[in-house]
């Protein structure tokens, strides 16, 4: 009974060191070939391992990529608020911007137009989860100061920075510009926030 304990302990600790092994070989390989030049055979030689067991873990090379990217710059969301609500959505816009600089806006859309629906529905639901957590931290602490006179919004506004920060980087594809995240916060959130900002006092 020991003995078998033994074994599965030590399988699960191979089956760690293989994983991190095949990640960092991911990372490597979008590093020194672009996510074009990145194939199940390079990764396998590089980590050295097979490609069934690339496949085994992985359904194509958008998997992958997002699995390197998210485990190496997973998206930071802040935590506490900043001070402000306008503080803390440009916080929240910032974190998603250094996830996309981390993989690269150019490789990032390669991987957005390969990706299935499976992939796509695993990204949106992660991304969005942590954004609506930062999103509802911000407008608790918001109400609490009194900047506004309530601290929900309808669901689909919950996911609005994030369906904005999409578009900049999709369609748009401007330059990552903290100039251009403030004007995006100030013009277009919380104008469109304002619904719940307590007017000040005469």
């Amino acid at each position: 009974m020991r003995r078998a304990m033994e074994t599965r302990n030590v399988t699960r600790r191979q089956t760690k060191v293989l994983v991190h092994d095949i990640r960092l070989a991911i990372l490597d390989e979008l590093k020194e070939n672009g996510y074009a030049g990145v194939t199940f055979e390079g990764v396998a030689r590089r980590a050295r391992t097979s490609k069934p067991v690339l496949y085994r873990r992985y359904s194509s090379r958008a998997h992958m990529a997002l699995d390197a990217w998210t485990w190496s710059s997973p998206v930071k969301m802040p935590k506490r608020s900043k001070g402000s609500l306008r503080a803390d959505l440009i916080a929240i816009l910032e974190a998603l911007q250094d996830y996309n600089k981390a993989a690269g806006a150019a490789s990032f859309r390669r991987m957005i137009a390969e990706a299935d629906d499976d992939l796509m529905k695993e990204m949106t639901e992660m991304t969005a989860e942590n954004s609506r957590d930062a999103i509802r931290m911000a407008l608790q602490a918001a109400y609490e100061r009194g900047e506004i006179s309530g601290n929900t919004l309808a669901a689909p506004l919950e996911f609005l920075p994030i369906v904005l920060f999409r578009h900049d980087v999709f369609f748009r594809r401007p330059p990552y510009d903290k100039k251009a995240t403030e004007a995006l916060v100030d013009e277009i959130l919380l104008p469109v926030f304002g619904a719940l900002v307590t007017p000040a006092p005469r």
